[in-house]
């Protein structure tokens, strides 16, 4: 019971989280922390509930908690947590969120906005590190402590076909609306949820930004494309219309995709789809191909594709033209975007081993040593006040050196196990002879959205909206439960 109601609040918040604003104003994002906690602790009173059950198998025990029968390769699954699957995302969740925790508590020095300076404060212990802002840096830790916990949920549950497919179709039917409303509302028939001050015409539905619009509908493609064309064992007219749902709200993601503005993401998706059709291609045999649901959906995306791009210059008339001409009137290297990164850079390599704190880039990037005179006429400088909506210009536009300059290398390896993980237990179950058909074909949806948002991650800040580092963690949780063998059952 505990680990179901964890499981539904799970796809709640996976429902809930794109549409308020995107998590962007701090509201939402408490909202999001303290609901995420709640699932994470009745998920893990469930499984602490059930370790007194496994005490009464008798002299046993050790050896039984300790590998479950199975030996070293199944340690943990005596206490009911998925072996390696389960207790090595825990361990490095756990390291992530005390490494973070004692940054914001040990905290060197406070933020003054009004004086746009820091000012020294007494730590816990001095000799040991410390965030450069104890607010700003509670302020990010608190909804990704729960976005963390949600992460084991998802691992957990990810291993059962049934909550596999409420996943997926929370994921498709969330995408599919928010690319319904982002597509009317671009033709002017409904009106803009939300506002970028600096550029008005980038909003797209919840989103401020059409880039993070972009990477959430590229994040979630894969999942509508699953559920419409990955076999399964119950071909019954349900599972036909279940299909033809699914493929319904593919065709309107795409929609939105084509009605976006982002470069990145037209780019992005379009090659998301070309692997996902190629997949398509190589694991159904020919004569599948020809059957009527294949042909109809392959009519569709072509269809698509064509309205897609006709779409997208009737919407924003010489917009993309423009933009694209404008990197070839001038070389990249002297792009705002490009001297961020040399900005970024060079504050990467002077942060400490253990960053200078979550959340406090935006407060040290207008100050930072390295700045680049010319970056005055490329870039919007905006100082940050702690407890308000952060800017798009107060991002380095490339989370991994954003994520070096407040978590440190010491961080960064803990983030880098933590992804690196999840994608080899993906590939390690692609590779698997013993994986059936279904499995593979959700392994392979992970990992073509798990590598679109990393993709896009190297030039823009998909991973820093509280939304999109929901899903993104959703997704690796997914992942790292294909850890081990996935559990057989009915499907949805």
């Amino acid at each position: 019971m505990l680990r179901a109601t964890a499981g539904w609040i799970w796809l709640a918040l996976l429902l809930a989280a794109p549409w308020a604003d995107a998590c962007l104003d701090d509201w939402a994002k408490v909202a999001l922390g303290a609901t995420a906690m709640l699932a994470t602790l009745l998920w893990g009173a469930h499984h602490i509930r059930m370790v007194p059950r496994r005490r009464r198998a008798g002299p046993r025990l050790l050896r039984e908690a300790a590998g479950g029968g199975a030996g070293w390769r199944g340690w943990g699954k005596g206490w009911g947590w998925g072996g390696w699957g389960g207790w090595i995302p825990t361990i490095i969740v756990a390291a992530l969120l005390l490494l973070g925790w004692w940054m914001t508590a040990n905290a060197h020095s406070i933020y003054l906005p009004a004086r746009r300076a820091f000012a020294p404060v007494t730590p816990l212990v001095p000799g040991l590190p410390g965030a450069a802002d104890r607010f700003t840096a509670a302020e990010t830790l608190w909804p990704l402590t729960g976005i963390l916990g949600l992460l084991l949920i998802a691992a957990d549950l990810g291993r059962e076909p049934l909550w596999r497919q409420r996943f997926a179709w929370c994921v498709s039917l969330t995408a599919a609306s928010i690319a319904a409303y982002g597509a009317l509302e671009k033709l002017r028939w409904l009106p803009h949820l939300t506002v970028q001050p600096g550029f008005p015409g980038s909003a797209f539905g919840p989103f401020d930004y059409h880039g993070n619009a972009a990477a959430f509908l590229n994040l979630a493609l894969p999942a509508p494309f699953f559920l419409a064309f990955a076999p399964s064992p119950h071909l019954s007219s349900t599972s036909y219309s279940s299909r033809v749902i699914a493929g319904g709200l593919l065709l309107i993601c795409l929609v939105g995709e084509a009605a976006n503005i982002s470069r990145a993401g037209v780019i992005l998706g379009g090659g998301e789809l070309a692997v996902l059709l190629g997949w398509l291609v190589l694991t159904h045999r020919p004569r599948a191909l020809r059957r009527p649901i294949f042909l109809l959906g392959a009519a569709a995306l072509a269809t698509l594709l064509a309205a897609g791009v006709a779409m997208t210059f009737f919407l924003h008339p010489g917009h993309r033209g423009s933009l694209f001409q404008d990197y070839l009137q001038r070389p990249f290297s002297q792009s705002g975007r490009f001297l961020a990164w040399r900005v970024a850079w060079g504050m990467s390599k002077d942060a400490p081993v253990f960053g200078s704190g979550p959340g406090s880039f935006k407060l040290l990037f207008p100050l930072s040593s390295h700045w680049i005179p010319e970056l005055y006429s490329r870039w919007i400088i905006t100082w940050h006040t702690p407890g308000t909506r952060v800017s798009g210009w107060s991002y380095a536009c490339e989370d991994y050196l954003q994520t070096l300059v407040e978590w440190g290398w010491a961080g960064a390896v803990l983030w880098a196990l933590l992804v690196g993980g999840g994608l080899v237990c993906l590939l390690k179950g692609l590779w698997d002879r013993r994986t059936d058909g279904r499995d593979r074909w959700f392994r392979f949806a992970l990992l073509v959205a798990l590598g679109g948002v990393l993709a896009h991650a190297a030039f823009d800040y998909p991973l820093q909206i509280v939304a999109l580092q929901l899903y993104a963690g959703s997704y690796l949780g997914a992942a790292w439960s294909g850890a081990g063998r996935m559990a057989k059952g009915q499907e949805a």
